[in-house]
């Protein structure tokens, strides 16, 4: 067994013939002399434990090689310009190398009772544990040292060697009932993205992967040869520095290259990714990687702010890299095309925080809807994020699977994506709706040269009519309107002659969709839904696949039309009404083509007679309007009655997701709070909203 871990000088001292008892004593004497580094105590655990086992499988001595070498590190609380040895400590049993297929036949042939120890052990050797419970060489363990612990045990063989949350174990993510079929249908493979990036550095080595622009507008071009030679001493660099299989590797980086190849190179060493979205403070930085198990956190710059996770900075994790060799064929760790990848942090408009676990299969039959979505573009992109799905799918991944390059920055500003659009003759782009009014009006103030693009798309939020009239006058007559979402991917999307704005199109192949109860609750199967669902707040899983036999429930409220096509209604939660439920986004997508209206959300709030009455909250383009301006135009429209408002709210902005979706949670909270005041109907309906009797 190989072990790689900084912060540990306390073992040094425990000398090369150090057994069990002489780590647990050593560890009694670290915690009650300084809790200065939990990592130094981590290793000693380790080493202690690796010790026994190693005598159970082999009853030889135990030989240890230890090499220094030094280097900087900001973790385990030690600031960052004491410069520590990093120890790699390399466990033999009779001149040989302890790996765990040999420690597992010789415990097969010897049977020795498994052993029990007690100690402070790191979550990655507990999942090493958990990992070869299968035959017997499960050590039991307890949170905590010299029998005060919390007496949890870790006993049950059905764990995966992914994170755990919050120091509770997540149950095993199972494969859904239809992995057969998905194999089958081609959905699922046996490659990884990392084939994909060599075929295509073999197929095309000189060609654009990735063109990817400053905010200083300096533009960089990296071609499929030199990602995958990047990515190769990027894994090294990983190995390096202790990443493994089943490690969580957080980035807090910006849209760049480096973060792209990053990902890629943590699939190469089996390692999980969490991408945190870059405009995030380092005080949202720290309370989001809190509520997650990070073994290391990457930043743009040094940073040792972070002490929830060991931090490195880009630029020494490059320039480390740029002194070491790729990883022979070997070293490498097996890494299956049904191993978890990705961890999305979404909170939708709700505001609860969960964690979505993607395999790389699943990654994978998104990336290919995505790709049919692109259509020929020579040339595609979007201003999403990388830690999102559309950005990571559409920037990232799709160009090693058709071989045409992305186009991604790190400004949002939408004059300058028009000029990148002009400048790199963009052919598609995806954008959520409020970007793309953005452009719109970026568009009109300073006209470019468009004609390359041949699509657009519009995904991530209901796209209002006025909208799409104005995309289609202004940029382009070929608009799409897709729905997806973090846990599944691409579920639907328009075809190119039908009025994009009218639905959100027919399920895309694949997919399977349901409607339930009578509101019409969607639930999708797919195979590219993910494989876990985790709350943060509590770590415990929330969902997998084998949740009523496959189907999630997406909280989305839709109906389907006679030809099969989906027309998005809302949120479950954001519902109005009973047995009259109002359609939220047709009511909103009105309202936008009404000239007072920049921005419009509809909510539902109680009346003083405890029913719920809907309420508009409006950020005008100037002089307000009034509640009955709003009530004449939506008649016009020949709206029904009880759709109408009954409540408007002025406001200055809306509270907005990344992705430019509402936070319908917090608007009504700030109207609850007196935050925002409205202008209550003169109107009383004879008929109490929603039917409520």
């Amino acid at each position: 067994m190989r072990v790689s871990v900084t912060m540990a000088r306390w073992f040094a001292s425990f000398g090369p013939t150090a057994d069990q008892a002489t780590c647990t004593q050593g560890l009694d004497v670290a915690w009650t002399e300084r809790r200065r580094s939990r990592r130094a105590l981590n290793l000693a655990g380790r080493a202690a434990l690796a010790g026994s086992l190693a005598r159970d499988a082999g009853g030889g001595d135990i030989d240890h090689r230890v090499r220094q070498d030094r280097r900087r590190h900001t973790c385990g609380g030690i600031p960052a310009d004491d410069r520590l040895p990093v120890l790699r400590l390399r466990l033999q049993v009779h001149g040989r190398p302890v790996r765990r297929r040999r420690l597992r036949e010789r415990r097969q042939e010897r049977a020795v009772a498994p052993s029990s120890v007690r100690l402070l052990m790191p979550q990655n050797t507990q999942r090493w544990l958990r990992s070869v419970a299968d035959v017997g060489m499960a050590a039991r363990v307890n949170h905590g040292f010299s029998g005060q612990g919390s007496g949890r045990e870790t006993t049950s063989p059905r764990t995966w060697r992914g994170p755990t949350m919050s120091g509770l174990t997540t149950p095993s993510p199972p494969l859904p009932a239809k992995t057969a079929a998905y194999y089958a249908e081609g959905w699922w493979r046996r490659e990884t993205f990392l084939d994909d990036l060599h075929r295509q550095a073999r197929v095309r080595p000189g060609e654009p992967a990735y063109i990817t622009v400053r905010d200083d507008d300096h533009c960089v071009t990296v071609t499929f040869a030199q990602l995958a030679e990047q990515v190769e001493l990027l894994a090294a660099a990983l190995w390096e520095t202790g990443v493994r299989p089943g490690d969580l590797v957080a980035f807090h980086l910006p849209e760049i290259w480096e973060t792209a190849a990053l990902w890629l190179a943590c699939g190469r060493v089996g390692a999980i990714t969490l991408v945190l979205d870059h405009c995030l403070g380092g005080r949202e930085r720290d309370l989001v990687l809190k509520g997650t198990p990070a073994d290391l956190l990457i930043t743009a710059a040094d940073d040792d702010s972070a002490g929830v996770a060991a931090t490195v900075g880009i630029s020494d994790l490059l320039a480390r890299a740029a002194t070491l060799t790729p990883l022979e064929q070997g070293e490498r760790p097996q890494v299956s095309a049904d191993d978890l990848c990705q961890m999305l942090l979404t909170s939708g408009t709700g505001g609860r925080v969960k964690g979505v676990l993607h395999t790389f299969n699943s990654r994978y039959a998104t990336v290919r809807l995505i790709a049919r979505l692109l259509g020929r573009s020579e040339i595609s992109g979007t201003s999403s994020e990388i830690g999102h799905s559309l950005g990571l799918s559409i920037n990232v991944l799709a160009p090693l699977l058709t071989g045409r390059p992305s186009v991604f920055s790190t400004s949002k500003d939408p004059g300058h994506w028009l000029d990148l659009i002009e400048r790199h003759r963009i052919a598609c782009c995806v954008k959520p709706p409020l970007f793309w009014g953005q452009l719109v009006a970026a568009q009109r103030r300073r006209p470019r040269d468009l004609s390359s693009l041949s699509r657009v798309v519009s995904l991530a939020a209901a796209l209002p009519a006025s909208t799409a009239a104005d995309i289609r006058d202004v940029l382009s007559p070929h608009l799409i309107n897709a729905y997806g979402m973090s846990e599944c991917g691409l579920i639907s999307r328009s075809s190119p002659g039908d009025p994009a704005e009218d639905s959100i199109g027919r399920p895309v192949d694949g997919v399977e969709v349901e409607l339930r109860q009578d509101e019409g609750t969607l639930h999708v199967r797919s195979p590219g839904l993910c494989h876990a669902m985790v709350d943060m707040r509590t770590g415990r899983c929330t969902w997998t696949p084998d949740t009523d036999e496959g189907w999630y429930d997406t909280g989305d409220l839709m109906r389907m039309g006679q030809d099969g096509r989906l027309h998005y209604q809302s949120r479950a939660v954001d519902r109005i009404g009973s047995t009259l439920l109002i359609p939220v986004a047709e009511v909103e997508s009105e309202l936008h083509g009404h000239p007072a209206v920049a921005e419009v959300a509809i909510v539902g709030i109680p009346d003083a007679d405890g029913h719920e009455e809907t309420c508009a909250v409006v950020v005008p383009t100037g002089t307000p309007p009034s509640l009955e301006d709003l009530r004449v135009f939506l008649r016009g429209r020949r709206m029904t009655e009880q759709y109408l408002p009954a409540r408007l709210v002025i406001s200055d902005s809306l509270p907005r997701t990344s992705l430019g979706k509402v936070r319908k949670t917090e608007v009504r909270d700030l109207i609850a709070s007196g935050a925002l005041t409205g202008h209550v109907s003169p109107l009383r309906h004879t008929q109490p909203q929603g039917g409520i009797a």
